[in-house]
């Protein structure tokens, strides 16, 4: 399940930097990656349709296993009809392959499914802090929550400076208004389709 990959965003934000010189202090934010996708309303569509396109392969893996063991089991009922037994002998031999294949394909399918929503995420998460931070007056987020990849942890941060509650609003308030492109059908939360280069 894509909620077993959280680390998919681990260096996907780990510093936005608003570099504008301001009189007075410099104002770093600190964002919550982690519980920002956890909470995101949008992940609730991305692993519904992760976990129906991964049923669908299963489904059909279920009816080749079924078809499998039928024709098992009519080999023992052929043995003296040579030319049915050999028929049914490729047929299973076919089934076989067809279930190999369905995992493979299934595998594959669930994964590259996941990594272009990984992606859409990280897309949707760094607008998010980017619209945040200059309205808080903040010049530079840094990530607040353990990526586990050598990233520079935050080891203090004054409460009033993390984003992620208004960064997850941002999120949940954009996924909300969003609109599902003409061409290429999927939901949309910037004001034009990355895919499609279209408003």
């Amino acid at each position: 399940m894509i909620t077993d990959r959280r680390s998919f965003l681990a260096a996907g934000v780990a510093a936005a930097g608003f570099g504008q010189e301001r009189e007075g202090a410099f104002l770093i934010g600190t964002v919550n990656v982690k519980a920002c996708i956890e909470k995101y309303d949008r992940m609730k569509e991305v692993e519904g349709e992760i976990t129906a396109l991964r049923d669908r392969f299963a489904r059909e893996g279920e009816e080749l296993r079924k078809k499998i063991v039928l024709l098992t089991e009519q080999l023992d009922q052929v043995r003296n009809a040579p030319a049915t037994y050999l028929e049914t002998v490729r047929l299973r031999g076919h089934a076989e392959y067809d279930l190999k294949l369905n995992q493979e394909v299934a595998q594959r399918r669930v994964r590259d499914l996941a990594v272009d929503y990984d992606a859409r995420i990280t897309v949707d998460l760094r607008r998010a802090v980017a619209l945040v931070a200059p309205d808080r007056k903040v010049q530079l987020v840094v990530r607040a929550d353990d990526t586990g990849g050598g990233a520079r942890e935050v080891l203090f941060h004054e409460p009033a400076l993390d984003l992620t509650p208004l960064v997850l609003a941002r999120l949940n308030s954009d996924w909300k208004k969003a609109w599902v492109c003409p061409t290429c059908k999927r939901k949309v939360a910037e004001p034009a389709c990355r895919d499609c280069k279209k408003p």
